[in-house]
């Protein structure tokens, strides 16, 4: 199986994993976020910082992660908080080879409305330190550029690959939102995510 289609099971590294998390979580603002650009699948460039929002929500996916399809539904409903919250909500795929089109027919598949970013150079993953897919990054904006609040799992439903509760008992992407919502800074956290690795690219 290739390298980017492997299942990253969080117990076999989870000491790489806490020091990766614990590096994401120093609350720093990041100044160079504002003008990082990505691709709509349209091919326009897209700075997403530069709307205005209460935060800024980066659910990063591929088409061939099973994992991450069979969030569709719970991403969609969480999609239409953020919205009803002026939180700007974006799916962002990180396979370079993914082509535009296939993401369209993904989107179309299950059921997502038709837009969505590439990020295929990792700028917006090495940003948030994502490591796999499903995974959620929040930032929330400041004076000095947007800071990163939460990374990690969308809930607790998956307890390994393959291994699934039946209904998740922590809602995580749905606390920091409910925070937002309420006008509140969310606490800073983060949570492994299980899924689908992210596979590093040269940069």
């Amino acid at each position: 199986m290739e390298a980017g289609r492997r299942l990253l099971r969080p117990h076999a590294i989870a000491a790489a994993l806490i020091a990766v998390l614990a590096a994401s979580l120093v609350v720093r603002a990041d100044p160079q976020g504002r003008e990082l650009t990505l691709e709509s699948i349209d091919g326009t460039p897209v700075r997403p910082f530069a709307a205005s929002a209460r935060a800024w929500v980066f659910v990063f996916t591929r088409t061939d992660c099973p994992v991450a399809a069979r969030y569709a539904p719970e991403l969609q409903r969480l999609e239409q908080r953020a919205v009803s919250a002026h939180v700007a909500f974006h799916l962002v795929f990180v396979d370079p080879a993914e082509t535009a089109g296939t993401v369209r027919a993904y989107l179309h598949d299950y059921g997502y409305a038709d837009r969505a970013l590439l990020d295929r150079s990792h700028q917006l993953v090495h940003l948030a330190g994502a490591r796999a897919t499903p995974e959620a990054a929040v930032f929330i904006p400041s004076n000095a550029g947007p800071v990163l609040v939460y990374t990690g799992r969308i809930d607790d439903r998956y307890v390994d690959i393959g291994r699934m509760r039946p209904a998740p008992t922590r809602h995580d992407l749905d606390e920091v939102l409910t925070a937002v919502a309420r006008g509140q800074r969310p606490e800073v956290a983060s949570s492994p995510a299980v899924g689908c690795l992210i596979a590093d690219v040269t940069r």
